[in-house]
Formats: structure tokens, C-alpha cells, sequence
């Protein structure tokens, strides 16, 4: 089991579990910007053990790294209205407090001519946090297959409510047309009676106008 056989974000977030078990978190890590270029704290309260964990990641894959260099790996964009956007390292204190604590935990070393690498207790521990992400992998696959499934579930009874208030409707619809068609039926008589008024009385016309004409 390697450490490039399962992703970087489920070994990372696996590895960030482990490392806030054993390292405490300061009291300015809930209030202060990962960068400058940022609006905002992080939203996630355990963010400083990923960023732990992104930069045993990151010394794994690039060699070893100074302070300067992770700043600008993950620094990004300022906007700045109307302006154009400058680039803004992230915020130095954050990823030095991690790499002294990594160092104190020896999960890394001084590496010369500057800067820090990965120590071989770093890589065992990467080794091992692979291995967990992968046992639980599975678990996590269940889990979101049940969550997509019951969505399904839900969007199922939404669509049958749909159909139901659909047919409510169209019921309602036919009731309220029901008066109007029976106010035509009896309408119809009516006008028949009229018109057979009507031919009585041509009828008449025309017998009185026979009876004169004889006269």
C-alpha cells in the first residue's frame, strides 16, 4: 500500500484526524485568514490539521519545502473591484506553526541547504494513513450511495405528490366546469319552448290572414 494509491483529499482529511489527536490547536486558529486574498476564516474548524496534512502531502510529492515556497503554493488571487486581480501569498504564521509542530511531532526534519523534508517516521505515517483511507473507503462509498439513494427515494415521493396535486387540480378544474354545462342543458329547453311559441304563433298569423282573406 503506497501513498499514491488512494486521493490526495481522503489521505489528507485521514491524516488531519490523526494529527488533531496529538497536536493542540491555538486559540487564533478559529479567527484568523489563511490568506490574505480570503473574505473569510476557513469554514471548516478543523482546517489548520488539513493544511498539516496537505503539507506532509506536499513534501511527499515535491521534496523538501521552505516556508517561502508553501506561501506561494497556496496562496491565490486578490480581487480588488474594478482592478485587476493580484496574486497574494497565503498567510506565512499558519504554515509555520505547522511545520514547527510536524518538526516537534518528527513527522519532519531540516533539510539543507534550507527548508524541511519529509523524515522516514513522515513517510511511515503517510504510509499508514494511506492504508486507513483505503479500509475505509468502502464504508465512505456506502454511505454516499445511502445518501444518493434516499435522495432518489425523496424525489420519488416529491414526484408522485406532484402527479396526485396535478390530478386534484384537474378534478377540481372538471367540477367547476360541471355547473357551466348544465346551465347550457337547461338553457337548450328553453330556447326549444321558445320556438315552439314561436311557430304557434306564425301559425296563427297565417290562419287569421286565411279567415280575412275569405271574408
Amino acid at each position: 500500500m503506497g501513498i499514491l494509491d488512494v486521493t490526495a483529499n481522503a489521505l489528507i482529511d485521514k491524516a488531519a484526524e490523526e494529527l488533531a489527536k496529538k497536536i493542540e490547536k491555538p486559540a487564533w486558529a478559529d479567527y484568523i485568514k489563511s490568506s490574505v486574498n480570503r473574505e473569510k476564516a476557513p469554514d471548516r474548524r478543523d482546517w489548520l490539521y488539513v493544511r498539516m496534512g496537505s503539507i506532509l502531502y506536499r513534501l511527499y510529492v515535491d521534496g523538501p519545502q521552505g516556508v517561502g515556497s508553501l506561501r506561494t503554493y497556496y496562496g491565490g488571487k486578490q480581487r480588488r473591484g474594478r482592478q485587476r486581480p493580484h496574486y497574494k501569498k497565503a498567510s506565512g504564521k499558519a504554515i509555520r506553526f505547522c511545520m514547527q509542530a510536524l518538526e516537534k511531532e518528527g513527522l519532519v526534519e531540516k533539510a539543507k541547504p534550507k527548508g524541511r523534508k519529509l523524515s522516514s517516521k513522515g513517510q511511515a505515517f503517510l504510509d499508514k494513513m494511506s492504508k486507513d483511507a483505503k479500509e475505509s473507503l468502502p464504508k465512505i462509498v456506502h454511505e454516499a450511495k445511502s445518501q444518493i439513494a434516499g435522495a432518489a427515494v425523496e424525489e420519488k415521493k416529491h414526484d408522485k405528490y406532484a402527479v396526485q396535486a396535478e390530478h386534484a387540480k384537474a378534478e377540481h378544474l372538471k367540477q367547476e366546469s360541471k355547473p357551466e354545462e348544465k346551465k347550457a342543458e337547461h338553457a337548450k329547453p328553453a330556447e326549444k319552448k321558445e320556438e315552439h311559441h314561436a311557430g304557434h304563433k306564425e301559425a296563427r298569423k297565417e290562419a287569421e290572414a286565411l279567415k280575412s282573406g275569405e271574408a
